[in-house]
């Protein structure tokens, strides 16, 4: 091929050409296309061509299916493209689908396309490869950085959105003072596994009461009696848990139409297992807090 990313394009090739018939005057020398290089190769393929299958970095290819010895350069590149990654296929993606079925939220064509277009800038072989110089790979670093902040962002939004068009106030287990939980399940297949979140149960905001230390006693003398509460699924049945008092601590909402809107919240860390979450589904519990 004459030009590619190590070398420009000769601009002299029809001289060039020229001149090698010149010299080897038995040669054909042809300026022609890929699909013409394509179908002269086709017309004189051997019939013992041998498959090769698995990785193509193997003695056998000369590891031309890959920039060779690069596998461990700059690890942390691989593991910054594979967060990415991850973030968008199997968080962003399939939850901006959940939220635009099931909650009529716009599906954000534009947030995606940036982030994966922002990502795809970062897989030239060099760059992925961690095998060009250190300015290459410090901009690769801010380039992930950008992708991962506009998926978290589009995970975010998908899930409040999802969570506020689920109906908790149908169940009948549930009390009006419970806190619901959501776990989602965006694998083709069920899942269970150990959760870990933070709730806030109650929240007191500044422009209700304007005096700080009254909020915080006031949160801090709240009966919430952890040692009696418990954790039901969506069929009232009761899901073992742990359970941590986090005290009282600083928060804020950010609307859409007013200024931020801080709050004093009392707040808890429960951990239990979710058990089948079903495959891009979800399954809701419930913290109750009198046993």
């Amino acid at each position: 091929m004459n030009g590619c990313d190590h070398q420009p394009i000769q601009t002299d090739l029809s001289t060039a050409i020229e001149t090698a018939g010149k010299l080897f005057p038995d040669v054909d020398f042809v300026h022609g296309t890929f699909e013409d290089y394509l179908e002269a190769l086709r017309q004189s393929l051997p019939d013992d061509l041998v498959t090769i299958q698995g990785e193509l970095r193997s003695q056998r290819t000369d590891g031309w299916g890959t920039l060779v010895n690069t596998a461990s350069s700059r690890v942390y590149l691989k593991q910054q493209n594979q967060e990415a990654q991850a973030q968008l296929e199997r968080g962003a993606e399939p939850l901006a689908v959940f939220a635009k079925l099931g909650a009529s939220q716009p599906y954000p064509h534009h947030l995606l396309t940036y982030a994966w277009k922002t990502l795809m800038q970062n897989h030239p072989h060099d760059s992925i490869c961690g095998c060009s110089v250190d300015e290459v790979h410090r901009e690769m670093v801010t380039r992930f950085a950008k992708s991962k902040e506009v998926a978290l962002s589009v995970v975010d939004d998908s899930l409040t959105a999802i969570s506020a068009s689920i109906d908790t106030a149908s169940v009948s287990a549930w009390d009006s003072c419970s806190a619901a939980v959501s776990v989602f399940n965006t694998s083709g297949w069920n899942r269970s596994g150990v959760i870990t979140r933070e709730l806030d149960v109650a929240r007191i905001y500044f422009g209700v009461n304007p005096s700080i230390p009254d909020i915080i006693a006031e949160l801090e003398q709240l009966p919430l009696q952890v040692a009696g509460s418990v954790l039901l699924d969506e069929q009232g049945q009761s899901v073992p848990m742990s359970i941590v008092d986090l005290g009282v601590h600083f928060g804020y909402d950010l609307p859409t139409d007013r200024f931020r809107q801080p709050y004093m919240a009392r707040r808890i860390r429960i951990t239990f297992e979710a058990v089948d979450v079903p495959a891009l589904g979800y399954r809701t519990y419930a913290w109750i807090r009198h046993g």
